[in-house]
C-alpha cells in the first residue's frame, strides 16, 4: 500500500495512484478532455499535457462499435474517469487513446 505521504507528492505532481493495485502501479497517462471531429477523430487532451488525435474508424467494424457509426451517437463522448466513454457504454482503454493516436496538428 502506499504511504500518504508518497500519495501526496505524487498527488502534487499529477501523478495519480489506485488503491486497489500495488505501489508497483502508478496511473499511466490519461485523457482529461475529449471533443468529437468530423470523420470519426477524437481530439483528446491527456494528463501529461499533450494534444493528441485519434482515429475512431477502424474500430466501426467491430459490432461492439458499431453503434457509432451513427455520428449524432459519436458526438455523446466524454471523459470517465481514466478513459473516453460514450452515452452508449462503449468505451476505449487509456493506452490505446495515447498508443495509438497521433500529436495533433499545431494551431494557427
Amino acid at each position: 500500500k502506499v504511504s500518504r505521504q508518497t500519495k501526496k507528492a505524487l498527488y502534487s505532481l499529477g501523478i495519480s495512484t489506485l488503491d486497489s493495485y500495488d505501489r508497483r502501479y502508478f496511473m499511466r497517462i490519461h485523457p482529461i478532455a475529449v471533443k468529437p471531429l468530423s470523420n470519426y477523430i477524437l481530439s483528446v487532451t491527456f494528463s501529461n499535457g499533450e494534444h493528441r488525435h485519434f482515429d475512431v474508424k477502424p474500430y466501426l467494424d467491430i459490432p461492439f462499435f458499431a453503434p457509432l457509426k451513427n455520428m449524432e451517437a459519436f458526438k455523446q463522448v466524454f471523459v470517465n474517469d481514466f478513459t473516453v466513454e460514450w452515452k452508449n457504454g462503449r468505451d476505449i482503454a487509456p493506452h490505446e487513446l495515447y498508443d495509438d493516436s497521433v500529436p495533433a496538428p499545431a494551431a494557427v
